[in-house]
């Protein structure tokens, strides 16, 4: 099926599964998302849409809110709505416990599996016996390009982030974030920036606030690059070295076990909104 390219495609799909499905339909932002609810999901009564984008899943929503079409939730990455004190649009619609659903599996123990499966004990034991850790290491670099991207869309820079070469700014062996080589990186892939390098890295800086949850600022895409890096070039196996950044997301969405959804906030809200529509989303 190609991928949907508005709201109003995936309206009309669900008022189409409506006239013969009566059970949940439960409308995900992307491919990976949907990857690791169908190990959660209950699809003899559930039927599991994505949306390519939370543009169009919002878009949708709102339209089949509107008609009072029930039996529909909506699952969107929080991104920055939390920490801006924001709340969900609608009782059909939830936010991700953290910044996005793959920063909640990097926090969780899928993260131990898969390092456990990609890295190198003697390399990771080093990490460990000089008082690091892994996730912490990444999180302290990948919290900068989440305040960069907060700024891109305060100001509506329009950034785009996906174009990056992290190689240019992380340090392969410390797996250290340097802001000025970042900056560099932007702009060359961003060469219609109307901001100056100087502004953008004020802004940057001044984003910061220690009282911020970091799993609230990064992103999770940013996270798994950044860890990518870290497996290939400082405390990977040789198994890593082939290994690229959307296959480590897949093997990470695979390893986040349902015992590890569970115990998140967003597990809790799903059964709630079970409870009141009388309906089966999770087995």
């Amino acid at each position: 099926m190609k991928p949907y390219t508005t709201g109003s495609e995936i309206a009309n799909e669900i008022r189409l599964l409506r006239r013969s499905n009566k059970g949940s339909i439960l409308v995900l932002e992307g491919r990976n998302d949907v990857i690791t609810f169908k190990q959660f999901v209950d699809e003899e009564n559930c039927i599991i849409i994505d949306s390519n984008g939370k543009g169009r899943q919002l878009e949708a929503m709102f339209l089949l809110d509107s008609e009072n079409c029930k039996g529909n939730l909506y699952i969107s990455d929080s991104d920055f709505e939390f920490i801006s004190n924001k709340k969900p649009k609608t009782s059909n619609h939830l936010f991700t416990d953290d910044h996005d659903l793959q920063i909640s599996i990097v926090k969780s123990p899928a993260l131990e599996k898969t390092i456990n499966q990609f890295g190198s004990i003697k390399k990771i034991v080093e990490i460990h016996r000089k008082g690091n850790n892994v996730r912490d290491i990444i999180l302290e670099s990948c919290k900068f390009i989440g305040y960069a991207r907060w700024v891109s869309i305060e100001n509506s820079l329009n950034i785009n982030f996906d174009k990056l070469d992290f190689n240019k700014f992380i340090n392969k062996t410390t797996l250290e974030f340097t802001m000025d080589m970042f900056i560099k990186e932007v702009r060359s892939k961003n060469i219609t920036l109307l901001i100056t390098d100087a502004e953008l890295k004020s802004k940057i800086i001044n984003k910061e606030n220690k009282d911020h949850d970091v799993f609230h600022i990064c992103n999770g895409h940013d996270f798994i690059k950044i860890l990518n890096l870290g497996l290939k070039k400082n405390f990977g196996n040789i198994g890593a070295t082939e290994l690229s950044s959307e296959n480590l997301e897949k093997i990470l969405s695979v390893g986040y076990e349902y015992d590890f959804f569970k115990k998140t906030k967003l597990y809790e809200s799903i059964k709630s909104w079970e409870k009141v529509n009388n309906l089966i989303i999770l087995k």
